[in-house]
């Protein structure tokens, strides 16, 4: 395993607890600071099954049940369903530590110089002079991936300007999301007096000096960070994508090394976490059941691809929102840009009033998911080419069946909002519609 962040670090426990033994590797010494400090309440139930829930609700994080936000000309309070704002330093050394105490063998800091597969094994040699050996190689080593391979870009590109501030008036733990001209800004204050400000801007704009200017013309955060101690300003890239080999016989990327989504969500860590708890099965099946091994990797995929296209879908109805109020060349390219991914062009968000039914073609088959330990076999749907088996973990199947005549949009969010947050059904009806499931 390579890389002892969010991702690699459950990967390695989960897969510690599937009784395999794993070798993980970090380049860093922890704790390290590092930019995604939001957890949304859907992290929880994955640190669950990692075994980690209470240890991390015990920890010294602020509770953060809401997120305040300016968009589209509107301020909302929007909940977070049990969010944390989290010090990534101690979150991540927490993951690694459990990973630790599951049995699995930490090389921290270390690098490797040399890696070589020779279609039975890989060959991983450290600075140290250290030779391990593997079966089966997991990259969960970020944007900048160990391992090689082609990326889509899913939507437009972003470049994120961060840093860190003290001496703040901390008010309350919510985070801050609030659109302006041609950015937007995301911030929220952190354990021990910490203040992250992160400004989302267009890679051309090249703003990183001008970032303490447009700080003060945020309408949220100007007076709030007029008297603050700012660090260094940083920038990285929030541009959204999906790599297009993420898995093989012979290795599997996790975390952003596979799929980076937009910041908008605020949820980079839970669907980091949530494609490590998969990749463990995947592995473990392929180990298993070596002749389950093309099931195992086609669910891989399209789960990455449905997370992608779901997230996608999600981030650009809101940004097409803030277009409506707001038609600078910023706001439209995240508006109208066609998703790489996605098999069509997005259409326009549906309206309540407007009438669906389920899309000519749409079969109901056995398609592959997950149980607790392998890759197995269940019902799923099926178009043009394109299935899908859940969505905000949910059964695809269970919800388009629901769809049994032609019937209004608010009509079946009435229905999915018997078994999904109000907040949820949107978003996955947005994407079916999207998907072409439904017209």
């Amino acid at each position: 395993m390579i890389g002892g962040g969010p991702s690699g670090a459950a990967l390695a426990l989960r897969l510690a607890n599937l009784g395999r033994r794993v070798i993980l590797i970090e380049r860093d010494a922890f704790p390290r600071l590092h930019v995604g400090e939001s957890l949304t309440g859907g992290t929880l139930p994955l640190l669950e099954v990692l075994g980690v829930r209470d240890e991390i609700e015990n920890t010294d994080f602020l509770a953060a049940p809401r997120a305040t936000v300016l968009w589209a000309g509107q301020l909302r309070l929007r909940e977070t369903h049990g969010g944390y704002q989290v010090d990534r330093g101690a979150f991540d050394a927490l993951l690694l530590n459990a990973a630790r105490r599951a049995g699995v063998e930490v090389r921290q800091p270390a690098l490797i110089t040399h890696s070589v597969h020779d279609n039975t094994r890989w060959t991983l040699t450290l600075r140290t002079g250290e030779t391990i050996h593997a079966r089966f190689l997991g990259d969960a080593s970020g944007r900048s991936r160990f391992l090689p391979g082609a990326r889509a870009r899913v939507g437009a590109t972003s470049l994120a300007l961060y840093t860190y501030w003290s001496e703040v008036d901390a008010q309350d733990a919510s985070t801050i999301v609030e659109a302006a001209a041609s950015h937007w800004y995301w911030a929220a204050p952190l354990p021990g007096g910490l203040f992250n400000a992160t400004i989302i801007v267009d890679p051309s704009a090249k703003c990183v000096d001008h970032y303490h200017n447009l700080i003060r013309k945020s309408r949220l955060l100007g007076d709030r960070l007029a008297h603050g101690r700012s660090g260094e300003v940083s920038a990285c890239t929030a541009t959204a994508f999906l790599d297009e080999s993420p898995v093989s016989d012979r290795f599997i990327k996790v975390g952003d090394a596979a799929l980076a989504i937009d910041p908008l969500s605020s949820q980079g860590v839970q669907t980091a976490i949530g494609t490590a708890l998969h990749a463990a099965v995947v592995i473990n099946t392929i180990i298993d059941h070596p002749e389950r091994t093309d099931l195992a990797m086609k669910f891989y995929r399209c789960r990455l691809r449905s997370s992608s296209i779901f997230h996608a879908t999600s981030a650009q109805a809101l940004y097409r929102e803030q277009f409506a109020v707001t038609t600078t060349d910023f706001w439209q390219k995240r508006a109208g840009e066609a998703i790489a991914c996605a098999p069509t062009a997005l259409k326009k968000p549906l309206r309540p009033e407007q009438y669906i039914r389920l899309a000519d073609g749409v079969s109901f088959v056995p398609l592959p998911t997950v149980n607790e330990h392998h890759v197995v076999v269940t019902e799923g749907v099926e178009r043009n080419g394109q299935s899908n088996v859940f969505v905000a973990g949910v059964s695809v199947a269970d919800l388009l069946k629901q769809i049994d005549r032609p019937m209004l949009t608010q009509e079946l969010l009435r229905r999915w909002k018997c078994i999904l947050p109000a907040e949820s059904a949107i978003q996955t009806l947005q994407w079916a519609w999207a998907e072409g499931w439904i017209e």
